[in-house]
C-alpha cells in the first residue's frame, strides 16, 4: 500500500511517541482526574512527559496546556466528559506529542485555541456552542482526526468552526456543521503555500459560507463546491442534525466514499467510538484505498447485522 508524505510523517510522530514512551516506561505514570487530582490542570502540573491523565466522566474547568508530551484522555468519551471554558495551547516545542483525546469542550471564548508554535494533537474531540471559533489556530500545527465542530458563533470575524491564520492543519473525517461568522463560517484556513489538507470532511450548513482560504481538500462532502479528488457537493443526510446527531441514514453520499489510505493507522474507530472502514453492502464505493471504504466525517455509517456484499 503506498502512503503519502503525509501519513509517513504523522506515522513518525506518533510511532516515536509509542517507542518513546516504551523507553521510559519506568518514568511515565498515570494520574486520574478527579480521584488523583481534583482538576486537568492539577494533574498537568503534576504531569512530565509521557505521562498520561486520564479523566472520569464529568464536567471539568477549562486549562492552559503548557511545554509537556502529555496524553490527556478522556475514559469515556465526549458524550459523557466536557471541558467548560476552553483549552489554551500555549508555545510549546512539543506541539505536536500533545494529545487530547474524547473530550466534549463548550463555553468558552475559543473551544481550543492553539497559540503560535503551541501545536498538538486533537482526535475524538466536539467543540460546540463556543461563543468564538471551535478552534482556533495562530502560526501552529494541529493534527486532528474523528472530530465535530458544530455550533460555534464567531459572529464578529473570519471562520467559526475551524479558523486557522498561518499555521498548518491536517484534518481527517471531521464534521463541521451549523456554525455562524461574518465571511467564512465553517473552515477558513490560510496556511503557508497552501499547506493545510483536510481528507474525509463535512462542512455543512455553516453561514454565511462553507470554506475560506488556500487549503487543499480531497474527498470531502461541502455545501460549496470545493476543487479536488474525490470532493462532492450534496446533502449528507445526518440522521437528526437539531439534535446533534450527525450519524449518517442509509443512502448517505458520504458512505463508502471517502480515502481509507488518508486515515492515520492509529484511527481505528469513529467519534461515536463504532469501528471505522465498515463495508455497507448496499452503497457503490465512490471512494478509494484499501478496503472496506472508509466513510466521510465523524461518524461511520452502521451497517446493518447480518447485511451481505452485493456490489463488487
Amino acid at each position: 500500500m503506498r502512503t503519502t508524505l503525509k501519513q509517513q510523517r504523522t506515522r513518525f510522530i506518533f510511532g516515536a511517541i509509542v517507542i518513546a514512551a516504551c523507553a521510559s516506561t519506568s518514568a511515565a505514570d498515570i494520574f486520574r482526574v478527579p480521584g488523583d487530582f481534583p482538576t486537568i490542570s492539577a494533574a498537568m502540573a503534576k504531569a512530565s512527559d509521557f505521562d498520561v491523565i486520564m479523566v472520569d466522566p464529568g464536567k471539568y474547568d477549562g486549562f492552559i496546556w503548557g511545554n509537556k508530551l502529555v496524553t490527556v484522555q478522556a475514559i469515556m468519551g465526549p458524550r459523557f466528559t466536557y471541558i467548560v471554558g476552553g483549552v489554551i495551547f500555549e508555545p510549546a516545542i512539543k506541539g505536536a506529542y500533545r494529545t487530547l483525546d474524547g473530550f466534549t469542550v463548550t463555553g468558552a471564548k475559543e473551544g481550543l485555541y492553539f497559540m503560535p508554535n503551541g501545536g498538538g494533537h486533537v482526535l475524538n474531540c466536539i467543540s460546540v456552542n463556543n461563543d468564538g471559533s471551535g478552534i482556533h489556530v495562530l502560526n501552529a500545527e494541529l493534527y486532528i482526526e474523528n472530530s465535530l465542530l458544530a455550533n460555534n458563533n464567531r459572529a464578529q470575524y473570519n471562520g467559526c468552526g475551524l479558523l486557522n491564520e498561518g499555521g498548518v492543519v491536517h484534518g481527517v473525517n471531521l464534521t463541521v456543521v451549523g456554525n455562524i461568522g461574518t465571511h467564512s463560517a465553517g473552515v477558513c484556513d490560510y496556511s503557508p503555500l497552501g499547506q493545510s489538507t483536510y481528507a474525509n470532511c463535512v462542512v455543512w450548513n455553516n453561514g454565511p459560507s462553507a470554506i475560506a482560504g488556500n487549503a487543499r481538500f480531497s474527498f470531502c462532502n461541502t455545501e460549496e463546491w470545493v476543487e479536488g479528488v474525490g470532493n462532492m457537493c450534496a446533502d449528507p443526510c445526518f440522521a437528526d442534525p437539531l439534535a446533534l446527531n450527525f450519524a449518517l441514514r442509509p443512502g448517505s453520499p458520504c458512505i463508502d466514499a471517502g480515502n481509507s489510505d488518508a486515515v492515520p493507522w492509529y484511527v481505528t474507530t469513529d467519534l461515536a467510538g463504532n469501528a471505522r472502514f465498515q463495508d455497507d453492502p448496499f452503497t457503490k464505493d465512490f471512494g478509494q484505498g484499501r478496503f472496506p471504504i472508509v466513510d466521510i466525517g465523524a461518524f461511520e455509517f452502521r451497517v446493518p447485522f447480518g447485511a451481505v456484499r452485493i456490489t463488487p
